[in-house]
């Protein structure tokens, strides 16, 4: 709850002030599509709905992520959501 509050607060913010905002996660938010399954290298569906949700309406240009040790190229609405092997 505090994270979600602070991510949110944050993504306000930047969208106010800022004229590129990018995710880095640790997670990405999918690694095949935006209403996959639950799995052990995305986010549970409905946090994932929320952040997606969330990062369209802020304008945000590209997610960036980790965690699955190949590399992705995905899109969601327009994101970029890149995930890399190594970093």
């Amino acid at each position: 709850e505090k994270h979600d509050a602070w991510f949110t607060e944050e993504l306000l913010k930047t969208t106010q002030s800022s004229t590129h905002t990018l995710i880095v996660s640790h997670y990405p938010p999918f690694v095949a599509t935006p209403d996959e399954a639950d799995d052990y290298f995305n986010l549970p569906p409905e946090k994932r709905k929320q952040l997606l949700t969330a990062v369209k309406a802020a304008g945000v240009k590209a997610w960036l992520a980790g965690h699955v040790h190949k590399n992705i190229v995905l899109d969601y609405e327009g994101i970029p959501v890149v995930a890399s092997a190594t970093t």
